[in-house]
Protein backbone atom coordinates (compact mmCIF):
# COMPACT_ATOMS: atom_id res chain seq x y z
CA UNK A 1 0.00 0.00 0.00
CA UNK A 2 2.85 2.38 0.85
CA UNK A 3 4.41 1.67 -2.54
CA UNK A 4 1.07 2.49 -4.20
CA UNK A 5 0.81 5.94 -2.57
CA UNK A 6 4.50 6.60 -3.12
CA UNK A 7 3.99 5.98 -6.82
CA UNK A 8 1.03 8.37 -6.92
CA UNK A 9 2.42 11.30 -4.98
CA UNK A 10 6.22 11.19 -5.37
CA UNK A 11 7.00 12.68 -8.77
CA UNK A 12 10.46 11.58 -9.94
CA UNK A 13 12.25 13.72 -12.50
CA UNK A 14 12.16 11.79 -15.80
CA UNK A 15 15.11 11.58 -18.15
CA UNK A 16 15.23 14.18 -20.88
CA UNK A 17 13.04 12.60 -23.61
CA UNK A 18 14.91 14.53 -26.32
CA UNK A 19 17.92 12.24 -25.76
CA UNK A 20 15.79 9.43 -27.15
CA UNK A 21 14.25 11.37 -30.04
CA UNK A 22 11.05 12.07 -28.12
CA UNK A 23 9.34 14.88 -26.26
CA UNK A 24 6.74 14.86 -23.50
CA UNK A 25 3.18 14.93 -24.85
CA UNK A 26 1.27 18.10 -24.02
CA UNK A 27 -1.98 17.99 -22.07
CA UNK A 28 -3.86 19.28 -25.16
CA UNK A 29 -2.67 16.35 -27.26
CA UNK A 30 -3.42 13.94 -24.43
CA UNK A 31 -7.01 15.23 -24.29
CA UNK A 32 -7.45 15.07 -28.06
CA UNK A 33 -6.11 11.51 -28.18
CA UNK A 34 -8.49 10.48 -25.40
CA UNK A 35 -11.48 12.06 -27.17
CA UNK A 36 -10.62 10.16 -30.35
CA UNK A 37 -10.44 6.91 -28.37
CA UNK A 38 -13.63 7.68 -26.47
CA UNK A 39 -15.46 8.39 -29.75
CA UNK A 40 -14.49 5.19 -31.55
CA UNK A 41 -15.12 3.00 -28.50
CA UNK A 42 -18.54 4.62 -28.01
CA UNK A 43 -19.42 3.99 -31.67
CA UNK A 44 -18.36 0.34 -31.35
CA UNK A 45 -20.56 -0.16 -28.29
CA UNK A 46 -23.47 1.71 -29.91
CA UNK A 47 -23.22 -0.60 -32.91
CA UNK A 48 -22.98 -3.78 -30.83
CA UNK A 49 -25.53 -3.33 -28.05
CA UNK A 50 -28.69 -3.80 -30.22
CA UNK A 51 -27.69 -7.42 -30.86
CA UNK A 52 -27.69 -8.11 -27.10
CA UNK A 53 -31.01 -6.44 -26.37
CA UNK A 54 -33.59 -9.06 -25.32
CA UNK A 55 -36.86 -9.55 -27.16
CA UNK A 56 -39.61 -7.27 -25.84
CA UNK A 57 -36.94 -5.23 -24.06
CA UNK A 58 -39.29 -2.30 -23.47
CA UNK A 59 -41.37 -4.54 -21.18
CA UNK A 60 -38.40 -5.75 -19.14
CA UNK A 61 -37.26 -4.57 -15.73
CA UNK A 62 -34.08 -2.49 -15.57
CA UNK A 63 -32.23 -5.33 -13.84
CA UNK A 64 -33.01 -7.74 -16.69
CA UNK A 65 -31.70 -5.25 -19.26
CA UNK A 66 -28.51 -4.74 -17.27
CA UNK A 67 -27.88 -8.50 -17.15
CA UNK A 68 -28.51 -8.83 -20.90
CA UNK A 69 -26.01 -6.06 -21.65
CA UNK A 70 -23.21 -7.43 -19.44
CA UNK A 71 -21.23 -8.60 -22.53
CA UNK A 72 -21.40 -5.04 -23.90
CA UNK A 73 -20.16 -3.59 -20.61
CA UNK A 74 -17.32 -6.12 -20.56
CA UNK A 75 -16.40 -5.22 -24.13
CA UNK A 76 -16.29 -1.53 -23.23
CA UNK A 77 -14.09 -2.14 -20.19
CA UNK A 78 -11.78 -4.36 -22.24
CA UNK A 79 -11.43 -1.80 -25.02
CA UNK A 80 -10.51 0.93 -22.54
CA UNK A 81 -8.05 -1.26 -20.63
CA UNK A 82 -6.29 -2.62 -23.72
CA UNK A 83 -6.63 0.44 -25.96
CA UNK A 84 -2.87 1.09 -25.85
CA UNK A 85 -2.13 -2.28 -27.44
CA UNK A 86 -1.06 -0.89 -30.82
CA UNK A 87 2.68 -0.77 -30.11
CA UNK A 88 2.17 1.28 -26.97
CA UNK A 89 -0.38 3.53 -28.64
CA UNK A 90 -4.13 3.69 -28.84
CA UNK A 91 -5.82 4.72 -32.08
CA UNK A 92 -6.02 8.30 -30.81
CA UNK A 93 -2.39 8.33 -29.71
CA UNK A 94 -1.23 6.84 -33.02
CA UNK A 95 -2.98 9.63 -34.89
CA UNK A 96 -0.94 12.18 -32.88
CA UNK A 97 2.37 10.23 -32.81
CA UNK A 98 2.04 9.56 -29.07
CA UNK A 99 2.88 6.38 -27.21
CA UNK A 100 3.46 5.10 -23.69
CA UNK A 101 6.99 4.53 -22.40
CA UNK A 102 8.52 3.01 -19.28
CA UNK A 103 10.16 5.64 -17.06
CA UNK A 104 12.34 3.05 -15.34
CA UNK A 105 13.96 1.76 -18.53
CA UNK A 106 15.23 4.79 -20.43
CA UNK A 107 12.00 5.61 -22.23
CA UNK A 108 11.62 2.10 -23.66
CA UNK A 109 8.19 0.90 -24.71
CA UNK A 110 5.93 0.26 -21.72
CA UNK A 111 4.97 -3.36 -21.13
CA UNK A 112 1.45 -4.63 -21.71
CA UNK A 113 1.00 -4.96 -17.94
CA UNK A 114 1.97 -1.32 -17.44
CA UNK A 115 -0.37 -0.18 -20.20
CA UNK A 116 -3.32 -2.00 -18.67
CA UNK A 117 -2.39 -0.90 -15.16
CA UNK A 118 -2.34 2.80 -16.09
CA UNK A 119 -5.82 2.53 -17.60
CA UNK A 120 -7.36 0.95 -14.48
CA UNK A 121 -7.52 4.35 -12.80
CA UNK A 122 -9.79 5.70 -15.54
CA UNK A 123 -12.59 4.69 -13.18
CA UNK A 124 -11.90 8.06 -11.51
CA UNK A 125 -11.98 9.86 -14.85
CA UNK A 126 -12.67 13.42 -13.54
CA UNK A 127 -9.67 13.15 -11.20
CA UNK A 128 -7.48 11.80 -14.00
CA UNK A 129 -8.49 14.65 -16.31
CA UNK A 130 -7.61 17.21 -13.64
CA UNK A 131 -4.29 15.45 -12.95
CA UNK A 132 -3.16 15.88 -16.56
CA UNK A 133 -3.72 19.63 -16.28
CA UNK A 134 -1.98 19.99 -12.92
CA UNK A 135 1.01 17.74 -13.50
CA UNK A 136 4.04 19.42 -15.12
CA UNK A 137 4.67 16.31 -17.23
CA UNK A 138 0.95 15.87 -18.11
CA UNK A 139 0.93 12.59 -16.21
CA UNK A 140 -2.22 11.29 -14.63
CA UNK A 141 -2.28 9.10 -11.52
CA UNK A 142 -2.50 5.99 -13.68
CA UNK A 143 0.84 6.92 -15.27
CA UNK A 144 2.45 7.49 -11.88
CA UNK A 145 1.14 4.20 -10.53
CA UNK A 146 2.36 2.23 -13.56
CA UNK A 147 5.64 4.16 -13.89
CA UNK A 148 4.82 5.38 -17.39
CA UNK A 149 4.93 8.56 -19.41
CA UNK A 150 3.22 9.53 -22.67
CA UNK A 151 5.71 10.93 -25.17
CA UNK A 152 5.61 12.13 -28.75
CA UNK A 153 7.84 10.86 -31.52
CA UNK A 154 9.78 13.75 -32.99
CA UNK A 155 9.12 13.49 -36.71
CA UNK A 156 9.29 16.14 -39.43
CA UNK A 157 5.80 16.76 -40.84
CA UNK A 158 5.09 15.14 -44.20
CA UNK A 159 2.04 15.80 -46.31
CA UNK A 160 1.78 12.13 -47.30
CA UNK A 161 1.86 10.92 -43.69
CA UNK A 162 -0.75 13.46 -42.60
CA UNK A 163 -2.97 12.59 -45.57
CA UNK A 164 -2.78 8.87 -44.84
CA UNK A 165 -3.70 9.42 -41.20
CA UNK A 166 -6.61 11.68 -42.11
CA UNK A 167 -7.92 9.11 -44.60
CA UNK A 168 -7.50 6.35 -42.04
CA UNK A 169 -9.42 8.33 -39.42
CA UNK A 170 -12.26 9.11 -41.84
CA UNK A 171 -12.45 5.46 -42.93
CA UNK A 172 -12.65 4.28 -39.32
CA UNK A 173 -15.34 6.81 -38.40
CA UNK A 174 -17.40 5.97 -41.51
CA UNK A 175 -17.14 2.23 -40.83
CA UNK A 176 -18.16 2.56 -37.18
CA UNK A 177 -20.94 5.03 -37.98
CA UNK A 178 -22.29 2.62 -40.61
CA UNK A 179 -22.25 -0.18 -38.01
CA UNK A 180 -24.21 2.05 -35.64
CA UNK A 181 -26.77 3.08 -38.30
CA UNK A 182 -27.38 -0.45 -39.59
CA UNK A 183 -27.63 -1.90 -36.07
CA UNK A 184 -30.30 0.48 -34.75
CA UNK A 185 -33.25 -1.23 -36.53
CA UNK A 186 -32.30 -4.44 -34.71
CA UNK A 187 -33.15 -2.99 -31.29
CA UNK A 188 -36.25 -1.20 -32.61
CA UNK A 189 -37.63 -4.44 -34.04
CA UNK A 190 -37.15 -6.24 -30.71
CA UNK A 191 -39.41 -3.79 -28.88
CA UNK A 192 -42.87 -5.06 -27.95
CA UNK A 193 -44.39 -1.82 -29.23
CA UNK A 194 -42.87 -2.35 -32.66
CA UNK A 195 -44.10 -5.93 -32.84
CA UNK A 196 -47.57 -4.90 -31.72
CA UNK A 197 -47.67 -2.16 -34.36
CA UNK A 198 -46.50 -4.60 -37.02
CA UNK A 199 -49.12 -7.18 -36.06
CA UNK A 200 -51.86 -4.54 -36.25
CA UNK A 201 -51.23 -4.23 -39.99
CA UNK A 202 -51.96 -7.92 -40.63
CA UNK A 203 -55.28 -8.06 -42.43
CA UNK A 204 -55.58 -4.26 -42.52
CA UNK A 205 -57.73 -4.03 -45.65
CA UNK A 206 -56.82 -0.45 -46.74
CA UNK A 207 -53.18 -1.53 -46.86
CA UNK A 208 -53.97 -4.62 -48.94
CA UNK A 209 -55.91 -2.46 -51.41
CA UNK A 210 -52.89 -0.21 -51.95
CA UNK A 211 -49.97 -2.66 -52.09
CA UNK A 212 -51.69 -5.97 -52.84
CA UNK A 213 -51.18 -9.38 -51.26
CA UNK A 214 -47.83 -10.79 -50.13
CA UNK A 215 -46.36 -7.48 -49.02
CA UNK A 216 -43.24 -7.12 -46.89
CA UNK A 217 -41.70 -4.47 -44.67
CA UNK A 218 -38.59 -2.46 -45.51
CA UNK A 219 -35.47 -2.70 -43.35
CA UNK A 220 -35.62 0.82 -41.92
CA UNK A 221 -38.46 1.41 -39.46
CA UNK A 222 -39.05 4.87 -38.07
CA UNK A 223 -39.98 5.60 -34.47
CA UNK A 224 -40.99 8.79 -32.68
CA UNK A 225 -41.43 8.83 -28.92
CA UNK A 226 -43.73 11.26 -27.11
CA UNK A 227 -44.93 11.50 -23.52
CA UNK A 228 -48.24 9.72 -24.13
CA UNK A 229 -47.74 7.86 -27.41
CA UNK A 230 -45.23 6.25 -29.76
CA UNK A 231 -45.45 6.42 -33.55
CA UNK A 232 -43.92 3.66 -35.69
CA UNK A 233 -43.39 4.23 -39.40
CA UNK A 234 -43.16 1.38 -41.90
CA UNK A 235 -42.35 1.22 -45.59
CA UNK A 236 -44.47 -1.56 -47.11
CA UNK A 237 -43.70 -3.08 -50.53
CA UNK A 238 -46.22 -5.21 -52.40
CA UNK A 239 -47.17 -6.39 -55.87
CA UNK A 240 -49.23 -3.25 -56.59
CA UNK A 241 -46.70 -0.73 -55.30
CA UNK A 242 -45.39 0.62 -52.05
CA UNK A 243 -46.62 2.91 -49.34
CA UNK A 244 -45.68 4.26 -45.95
CA UNK A 245 -47.75 3.44 -42.92
CA UNK A 246 -47.77 5.08 -39.50
CA UNK A 247 -49.09 3.22 -36.46
CA UNK A 248 -49.72 5.23 -33.29
CA UNK A 249 -49.66 3.46 -29.91
CA UNK A 250 -51.10 4.92 -26.74
CA UNK A 251 -48.44 4.40 -24.06
CA UNK A 252 -50.26 5.88 -21.07
CA UNK A 253 -51.26 2.40 -19.86
CA UNK A 254 -49.14 -0.59 -18.85
CA UNK A 255 -50.13 -2.39 -22.06
CA UNK A 256 -49.84 -0.02 -25.07
CA UNK A 257 -52.70 -0.12 -27.55
CA UNK A 258 -53.04 0.90 -31.18
CA UNK A 259 -55.12 4.06 -31.50
CA UNK A 260 -54.51 5.07 -35.13
CA UNK A 261 -53.20 3.70 -38.43
CA UNK A 262 -52.41 6.14 -41.24
CA UNK A 263 -51.50 5.35 -44.85
CA UNK A 264 -49.07 7.74 -46.51
CA UNK A 265 -49.24 6.64 -50.14
CA UNK A 266 -46.13 7.00 -52.32
CA UNK A 267 -46.81 9.19 -55.36
CA UNK A 268 -45.29 6.63 -57.76
CA UNK A 269 -47.71 3.95 -56.63
CA UNK A 270 -50.83 5.96 -57.44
Amino acid sequence: MNEFFKRLFVDPEPDDPARFGKEIATSAKRYLAFMIDYTWITLVLAGVYPFFMPELWDQKQTGELVVSLIPVYCLGVGLFLFRDGFGGSSIGKSFLNLYVVNLDQEMSLASQTQRVKRNLLLVILPVEIAAILLDKYARRYGDKWAGTLVVERIKPPKVRRITHKALGAMTLVCALWSLYVFAQPVSIKKASGFQQAQESLTGFSPLVEVVGEGWEFGYWPEVEYALDHTTYGFEVNGSLGKTKVEVVLDTTEARPKVVDIRLIRDEKSR
